[in-house]
């Protein structure tokens, strides 16, 4: 039975079912963005990483990564390592240049919602979270081709999704992949379409 009481909501006598199988508890992941500090804290709590290939390029994300892992190591028995999840915008079309019309495109009005969302922090800055500040007018400097030319975002033809792929793997050595298919409020054909090109396209050769 669980208590738990804070200043905004209270609950007792409550169970959480069903009951986890892993031991002492399932693992935890965490996400991290721009902060240094972020990410050596889940290393240092021994937690997984949660990352979007997002804001920065993939060797600064690399970087950032590599906090992680270190100060993981540092804390935690020899031979562990935390997971790495990444997550990536994909849009697959067989002809090339269509793919990458529809993804910067599809993109941008994703970068809109998410600089509005970032507007919050016009006029705050925190020292638990630098690099924050202004974090709407960093996203509209944003430009949907930049991202796809340094490999944050995958737009292309089968043949460039795999190449993208490999390139990703040897920069980040990530563990998983996590598809983002559905960004800036496409039709649900356009990400079918993605999705059953990756299945029959992409995975076999990987």
């Amino acid at each position: 039975m669980y208590r738990y009481k804070r200043l905004f909501f209270s609950f007792r006598h409550v169970n959480s079912l069903p009951q986890p199988v892993q031991r002492p508890y399932p693992p935890i992941w965490g996400a991290a963005v721009r902060s240094r500090q972020s990410f050596a804290w889940l290393g240092e709590q021994g937690f997984n990483l949660l990352v979007s290939s997002g804001l920065d390029t993939l060797g600064t994300l690399a970087d950032h990564v590599a906090i992680c892992r270190e100060t993981f190591g540092e804390c935690q028995d020899e031979g562990r390592r935390p997971k790495v999840a990444v997550s990536v915008p994909l849009l697959i079309a067989d002809d090339d240049q269509r793919a990458t019309a529809e993804g910067e495109y599809y993109l941008s009005r994703y970068l809109e919602v998410w600089a509005d969302a970032g507007d919050s922090w016009l006029k705050r800055n925190s020292q638990c979270y630098p690099g924050y500040g202004g974090l709407g007018h960093v996203i509209r400097s944003i430009e949907p081709c930049v991202l796809r030319s340094q490999g944050n975002v995958m737009f292309g033809c089968p043949e460039r999704i795999v190449d993208g792929i490999h390139r990703l793997d040897e920069i980040l050595a990530c563990d998983y992949i996590l598809w983002h298919l559905d960004f800036g409020a496409m039709p649900v054909e356009v990400a079918v379409r993605t999705l059953k090109l990756f299945v029959d396209r992409v995975w076999a050769k990987l």
